[in-house]
């Protein structure tokens, strides 16, 4: 049976090679410059702020409800 430790040490291994760098990314960041043009970047990216705010107030909802709801079990055992 293998071990833990060589286990963990194959994973890392195996995923290192799948960051990105620089070099990536700024292909990247070309490709959609050229695919998008440089007028509707600032649209797509208000577009992604707005998508990424609505994810985090949303999880932030859930954790709120979520203590309520051990309050309200609190509450009702006493």
């Amino acid at each position: 049976m293998r071990s833990p430790y060589w286990t963990s040490q194959l994973f890392f291994q195996r995923t290192k090679n799948y960051i990105l760098g620089i070099k990536e990314i700024l292909i990247i960041l070309v490709i959609i410059l050229l695919l998008f043009g440089a007028k509707r970047i600032p649209q797509l990216m208000r577009g992604v702020g707005s998508g990424i705010r609505e994810f985090t107030d949303a999880r932030s909802r859930k954790s709120k409800d979520e203590v309520e709801e051990e309050e309200i079990r609190e509450d009702v055992k006493n």
